[in-house]
Order: C-alpha cells, then structure tokens, then sequence
C-alpha cells in the first residue's frame, strides 16, 4: 500500500492569519484527490512552509521542503509512494532549469508527484517529452508571475515610502507600532496614552538606571512584558520621536537601514528626553568598574557646608553598620586630619536634610505673609531671609518663562541635531556613492538651522546665568521628590552654590540636638536649632528611612 504525503507552502506570513484560504484550500484540495485515490494522508505525512518564498529557494534549502526532499533522497519515503501539491509553484518559483530539476529529483526516485490544481499526475514511468514539455512551461511561467509580482511590489513599496517623507501619506496603518494606533476613520496615527507612558517611563528610568532594572520597574505595571530587545527597538527605529525607519532588502535578502522618514508618526517622547537617557547609557557603559553603583551626587550641601565650631569644611563620609545598612555622616575637617583638631562630633547626613526641609517648610506655609512687592528687596536681615528664601524656592513668571523658553529651545536644537545623525545615517546606506540632491538640499537646511539654534541658546544660557537658579518648589514635598533623583539632587546642589547659601553646623549628641546657622551671600540670616528621635528622625516628613538611597 503506497503512502502519501504532502507540501504546503504560502510566502507570506499575512496569507496564514485567520480569514486567509491559502492553507484551507491547498488542504482541501489535497484531500479530496486522496480520499478519490483511496491513499490515506496521515497528519505526520504534511510538511508545511509558513512565511517562506519558492522564488529564491529559500525552501528547499532551509524550509521543510528540504526535509521532505531529504527523506526522498535517502529512500524513507520508498519507491511507489505519492507526493501531493497544489501546484508546481509551492515547490519552486526559481528559474525553469532549477525547478525541473526539483521535480526531476522527486521522479527519479519513483515517487509520484500530483497537482492536485489540475488533477496531473508526474511520475518516472510518464518521462517523456509530453511530460517534460508541460513541466517547462509551467515552471517558467510560475517564475515569470513570480518576477513579476516582485518587481511591482519593490516599486508599490519605494512609492509609498517616497510618498509618506514629502506628503506624510501613511502605508502601513495595518502594523502600527506600540504605543501608537491607526484611525482608520481619519486616516492618521494617534498616540495610545496608557503605552505611550510606559515608554515614558523607559526613558526616564534609563536616565538613571541600566537597562535591566528599568525593564523589572516598567514590568510591574505594564501592558506587555518588555525585554532588553524593545527597548534597543526603542532606540534604533527612533518611532517615538515620529520617526519610521525605512528599510530595503541587501543581495542576501536580509532587510538593512535605508533611512528614516521624520514626523511620521506622533512623538512619544520629546528629543530632549531622548538624549538624556541616551546620554546617561553611554557613560554607563564607558564606566571601568564593574557591578551595581549607588546613583552619585547624594551629597546636596557639597561646597555649602561648614563646621559652626572651627568654619572649617565639613566632609561627607558612608559607614556600613554590623546590620551591612550604609548611613552617610558629616565630619569636622579638622576633627578628622589633625590629631588636636575639632571637638565637633559627627552627626548623620538624614539630620542636615531635615534641617533643610523644616526651613523649606517654614518658608513655604508663611508665604501667605509675604508680599510680592517686596520679592526685588535684597534680603540683610533674619526677619526678611524667608520672603526671599521663598522667591528664589518657587520662582517669578519671568523666570519660568526664561526657563521654558531655554527648554524649548533646546528641543528644537536636540531635534535637528537627531534630524542631522539620520540624514547622516542615510548616506552610509547609499554604497553606489550616488546621492540624490535631496538629502544633500535637506543636510545643509539642518546645518543652518542647527548653528541658528546654538546661537539663540547660548545667548539664552548668558541671560540665565545672570540670574538666580530657582528649585521651582512649594513644599518639602518637592524638596524630597527632587532628592529621588540625579539630576534633582543636582539641582539642589547648584541651588545653594549658585545663590550662595550656606549652612554652618554643630552637634548636641546628648539632646540629639542640630544647630544650623544659615547665611546668604555671605550674612548670618538665620538660626534652626532642631532635635531628632534616635530612630526614623524623619518620620515627621513621610520619610522612613533616607538610607534606601545609600544602600
């Protein structure tokens, strides 16, 4: 009793998703013919291609055609037993001598082989011209429409990509990528708010972080599970700045970078944020030491801190306890490097900042008494310190206008500098040397744009630099969202420098008692002399423990 098998092939993977007939109809076919033929077709006898071309061969070489050849070849499948297909063109679509050949390599072996489009039967004992003759034409006509379908597919794709860099008209509405979604009513992509802030969110953590605990992070709440592999998606098509990345096929017919078409999509993720977190990777790969780091800058009163007993400066230093807890600690210069130093005891870090924020509390709930009239007086005593402490806390109009104008700008300059790393980017993939006069045109409108940009900037940074940083604050609250972070901690630090405010401290370990005397542009403007429990010194702020950043 001769066995039967069979081949399916479909080369696109579109052609194999629910409401496609590809498979349902080469499958129906195949068992009508051999359920007539009385030959039963057993379920581990169907080799099956999805998503692989017949014009390039890639199935005889690597898909299940080469194993249902191989068992051929090696006599598995035996002499008298039976090969079913729809049409010659599911085994090949390559030249006419190629696929003769293929067949060929089936008959030789005295398998037969049947189409089961037309009802033809193949075999070793029909060779002759007939056969041959019929086999010709359609292998050759088989490629010829495979060519065909080819040549007009690469030509639909360069047009659509041609038309969505000039006139933005959307191709691939049907795949749009996460985060975005097609209107098909309006014909426009539009921004999935609830993904988009997971990609946020991506960004802003690896402004701090590596790759791996900001994917643990974004994993605990999100809609998809993301890997270290969409994230260098993330970063590598650019899709949340707007823009698609465009590719072509290479001689191998794997796809490669041809270029990225600007403002396709709606941005996610402004460029300035972009950079930033780009940025912050590379210099943690370029780090020469090895295993988890502490985020740095903890230290806010660097440059501002002095010893209330000698004025001498006051160094920040990490202990481990017998528990392996880290708690940072101030200590006297002076107590520490000369043998009849400083009597000043060493006092914990936590405590300093609960002075800061008490005074940021003080200052923040009296605001109601100060008058904004008052806030150009330049401050020279304790009673006026906090109307001023207050101004350079929250900031004037004008210094948010500044600030948001400096922002904005800034991202007009990170987006055209993007738009220049693309375009560059572009030229690589052009290997004939040929470029064409547009993206030559639209490199020097971005040159001219990006010196037009860095010139406003900087005139810009001049007018900032002459006024005070402000934290842009209005509770303690604020001070410790800011302390969460880099770049807050940063902020803090440069407030202080910048508007020279200083803190000069002493210690009372029996009465867990800190005395801070502040002083601004070099005048004692003020006395905070606060007492902190043994334990959780600064419950009083929702903080439970401030180690967690040390540790």
């Amino acid at each position: 009793m001769p066995t039967a098998y069979a081949y399916i092939r479909y080369s696109s993977k579109a052609q194999g998703e629910a409401g496609r007939d590809s498979v349902d109809r080469q499958m129906a076919s195949i068992q009508a013919i051999t359920k007539q033929q009385g030959i039963e077709l057993r379920t581990e006898n169907i080799f099956s291609d999805t998503g692989i071309s017949g014009f390039d061969g890639s199935n005889k070489n690597k898909g299940k055609l080469k194993d249902l050849i191989d068992l051929i070849i090696s006599q598995k499948i035996q002499d008298g037993d039976f090969v079913f297909v729809e049409s010659i063109d599911r085994l090949s679509r390559q030249k006419m001598r190629l696929s003769k050949d293929l067949v060929y390599t089936i008959l030789d072996r005295g398998v037969t082989l049947v189409t089961t489009i037309d009802g033809q039967m193949y075999s070793r004992a029909k060779d002759g011209m007939e056969q041959d003759i019929m086999l010709s034409v359609i292998a050759q006509r088989a490629h010829e429409e495979s060519k065909t379908k080819s040549v007009r597919r690469k030509s639909a794709w360069n047009r659509a990509k041609k038309l969505a860099d000039e006139e933005k008209e959307i191709f691939n509405g049907h795949n749009p990528p996460y985060g975005i979604s097609f209107n098909k009513e309006e014909s426009r992509f539009e921004i999935v708010e609830e993904e988009a802030q997971e990609i946020r969110d991506i960004f802003e953590s690896l402004k701090y972080v590596g790759v791996s605990l900001t994917i643990k992070k974004v994993n605990e709440y999100s809609k998809r599970k993301w890997t270290n592999r969409n994230i260098k998606h993330l970063l590598d098509t650019k899709y949340v700045l707007g823009s698609y990345m465009a590719q072509r096929r290479d001689e191998n017919k794997k796809k490669v970078f041809e270029r990225y078409i600007e403002n396709y999509y709606p941005q996610i993720v402004s460029f300035e944020l972009f950079n930033e977190a780009v940025a912050s990777m590379k210099n943690r790969a370029h780090r020469k030491h090895y295993g988890n780091q502490t985020v740095g800058s903890l230290n806010i009163f660097r440059h501002s801190i002095k010893c209330s007993n000698c004025n001498a400066s006051m160094l920040f230093e990490k202990q481990t306890n017998p528990k392996g807890v880290v708690y940072p600690y101030f200590q006297c210069f002076t107590r520490k490097e000369l043998k009849n130093g400083c009597d000043q005891p060493r006092f914990r870090f936590d405590l300093a900042f609960g002075v800061f924020l008490e005074l940021v509390k003080f200052a923040t709930t009296s605001s109601e008494t100060i008058n904004p009239n008052d806030w150009n007086n330049e401050t020279t005593s304790v009673g006026s310190f906090h109307k001023t402490l207050f101004k350079l806390l929250t900031s004037t109009e004008k210094d948010k206008e500044l600030e948001k104008k400096i922002s904005h700008v800034k991202n007009l300059l990170l987006e055209q500098k993007n738009y220049q790393d693309n375009i560059n980017k572009s030229f690589e993939a052009f290997t004939d040397g040929i470029i064409p006069a547009a993206f030559i045109k639209k490199a020097s409108e971005t040159e001219i744009k990006i010196e037009a940009l860095e010139r406003e900037l900087a005139e810009l940074n001049i007018e900032s630099s002459t006024r005070n940083i402000s934290l842009m604050v209005h509770s303690y609250n604020d001070i410790i969202d800011l302390y969460k972070t880099e770049a807050g901690r940063l902020k803090i630090n440069s407030f202080f420098t910048s508007n020279n405010i200083a803190f000069s401290f002493s210690f009372d370990q029996k009465a867990r008692m800190l005395r801070c005397k502040i002083y601004y542009k070099d005048i004692h403007v003020d006395v905070i002399n606060k007492k902190f429990p043994l334990h959780n010194p600064l419950k009083e702020f929702g903080i439970d423990n401030l180690n967690q950043y040390f540790n």
